[in-house]
């Protein structure tokens, strides 16, 4: 997105993909301990900084496209389904995170 030379530009070059990858795909194998304060953490710092490299449209629409995960060619259909489910439970505790959080959605209850 390029709007004049005074305003941010804003380039993905994979970045957007690739954090968002980071906090919603599970680790294999599992760690001994649960991560899940460091995970929180990660996205919150996330959910704070994305505007200077995405916008709230962007950040959305990748969101949703990682919600539809697809498998991977050769991972069974059990493997598969438990990935699935952790992968969307992440990602939809990151959108509520963002209600809560952001300004972006403060006054605009008709998107919630």
């Amino acid at each position: 997105m390029i709007t004049s030379p005074s305003v941010t530009v804003y380039t993905d070059n994979g970045g957007l993909s690739k954090l968002l990858l980071t906090f919603s795909t599970p680790p294999y194998p599992p760690p001994p301990q649960p991560t899940l304060y460091s995970d929180l953490e990660f996205v919150k710092t996330f959910l704070y900084t994305y505007q200077s490299f995405a916008t709230p449209e962007r950040l959305l629409r990748k969101l949703i496209e990682r919600y539809n995960v697809v498998r991977p060619a050769g991972m069974s259909f059990k493997g598969f389904a438990v990935m699935k489910q952790t992968i969307q439970a992440r990602v939809i505790n990151a959108l509520k995170l963002w209600v809560d959080l952001s300004v972006d959605f403060k006054g605009e209850r008709e998107i919630l």
